[in-house]
């Protein structure tokens, strides 16, 4: 097990799934330069009884945000942890299983767990849904705001999001309203899945 790179600020975010968003992704392309282009596989695990908690495993390392506050519409999430597997079983039973609020689960007498054993695991648990996510991502950066369209394979299913990320609420707010999308639900990631699931 080895732990990442610093992580992120938290920042505010605010998603909508379900539309391509024209009018939006119109003014985006007009006025800022493609940042990144990125293509990735991540597998989100859900936590019916913890929606403030987005977790998931990309390229052989787990993810972990936590929602910090919410401030009307906005969610403001904390990336508070990312480790590559395998994943001492110390780890897994002292702050992974808290987390997404499991009780007390029985664990082979081992060291470290490897991804597939630790999804094994965690499949065996009623409130747990597994979905394997597959993403195109367009980033767009201007000053501190970090925009994402992105076109999201779920379970093989195709939904469109669109997502505005910051760490200053009120430089959110002004470009959520300058594209017009104030009037869409934000919605997790977390949230999401577990509708869609």
């Amino acid at each position: 097990m080895k732990k990442k790179e610093q992580l992120q600020k938290p920042r505010f975010e605010f998603r909508v799934f379900g539309e391509d968003f024209p009018k939006a992704l119109g003014i985006l392309s007009n006025i800022l330069p493609v940042y990144e282009n990125i293509k990735s596989k991540e597998t989100y695990i859900i936590s019916k009884n913890n929606h403030s908690l987005n977790m998931k495993i990309r390229d052989n390392t787990l993810e972990i945000k936590t929602l910090l506050e919410k401030n009307g519409s906005y969610q403001k999430w904390n990336p508070m942890m990312k480790i590559d597997f395998p994943l001492e079983k110390e780890l897994i039973c002292q702050n992974i299983f808290p987390l997404l609020q499991l009780g007390r689960i029985s664990l082979p007498n081992k060291g470290s767990y490897d991804i597939k054993e630790f999804l094994e695991t965690l499949n065996r648990e009623e409130t747990i849904k597994i979905a394997e996510v597959e993403k195109e991502r367009t980033q767009y950066a201007f000053d501190s705001i970090l925009c994402e369209s992105t076109r999201v394979k779920v379970n093989g299913n195709l939904i469109l999001s669109l997502c505005i990320e910051s760490e200053d609420i009120e430089e959110i707010r002004s470009f959520i309203c300058f594209l017009k999308l104030d009037r869409f639900k934000n919605t997790s990631y977390i949230e999401m899945l577990d509708n869609t699931l």
